[in-house]
């Protein structure tokens, strides 16, 4: 639905949308406290060869924490720099946060301060389908 909804929202600004998985970085799959061999993102949209959008959907019974966007900026969309098949330019990077549960305040805050981000609940999911 998060991919859905993004193709219908923002398909103007990047009309290739999907998912993304594919190895963590080097400094990542060599962590020895907590390595991680793989990264997934659930939702990517590109134009042309230039990521323009990022987003992380959440379905849980609490309200997204900011340590979701830092991991989704940290190590995800550095995997997919890394990987090189997409250019990546984070200053016009699109951030889309899905959450059945809402934002925690500092999350709130955070996007507030970037316009880059946008926090996207329940609600305004189901309105952006139907406008499909």
């Amino acid at each position: 639905l998060c991919v859905r909804y993004t193709r219908i929202v923002y398909g103007h600004e990047a009309p290739r949308v999907g998912m993304w998985w594919g190895p963590a970085t080097q400094t990542n799959r060599k962590n020895k406290d907590h390595p991680r061999t793989n990264e997934e993102v659930d939702v990517v949209a590109a134009h042309y060869r230039s990521l323009k959008i990022v987003g992380e959907c959440k379905w849980t019974e609490a309200p997204m924490s900011k340590s979701v966007l830092d991991s989704l900026m940290t190590r995800k969309v550095a995997a997919i720099r890394e990987q090189g098949n997409l250019k990546v330019t984070e200053s016009n990077l699109r951030i889309l946060l899905f959450s059945k549960s809402g934002f925690e305040e500092e999350l709130k805050d955070e996007a507030e301060q970037d316009e880059r981000i946008a926090l996207i609940d329940l609600d305004t999911l189901v309105a952006g389908l139907d406008n499909d």
